[in-house]
């Protein structure tokens, strides 16, 4: 019994070093648990900041390829305008030199009158 009262008084001595103990592993554990939720808070700060930084890249990607498929498309109306110009110019060429084709070959069929010489009419 005495063994058992002293064994009892051990531990009873030892209950205000065991609750520092267990008091400095719930403060230590606390720290650990601050530290990672300020480090998370961070993390989630810098992902914010990258998303940001992204998503404005990406915006002025958007805008290079925009600009660039106007001026490619004002380049593209630009040109059809040139070569629709060049068209109607070499049509006007190409209908003015028939006329003239014609109009030679119609008066060297005529007598200088209008009247065709190479007809005969017989009845």
């Amino acid at each position: 019994m005495v063994l058992i009262k002293e064994e009892n008084q051990e531990l009873h001595n030892e209950i205000p070093q065991l609750i520092q103990i267990h008091n400095d592993n719930v403060s230590r554990k606390k720290e650990v648990i601050n530290a990672l939720h300020q480090e998370i808070k961070a993390l989630r700060e810098l992902y914010r900041d990258a998303m940001i930084a992204n998503t404005n890249r990406i915006d002025n990607l958007i805008s290079i390829h925009d600009d660039t498929v106007v001026k490619f498309e004002c380049e593209f109306h630009d040109r059809v305008s040139m070569l629709q110009l060049q068209y109607r110019k070499e049509f006007e060429l190409i209908d003015l030199q028939y006329s003239k084709e014609n109009n030679t070959a119609h008066y060297s069929n005529t007598d200088g009158k209008g009247q065709c010489s190479n007809i005969n009419i017989t009845s």
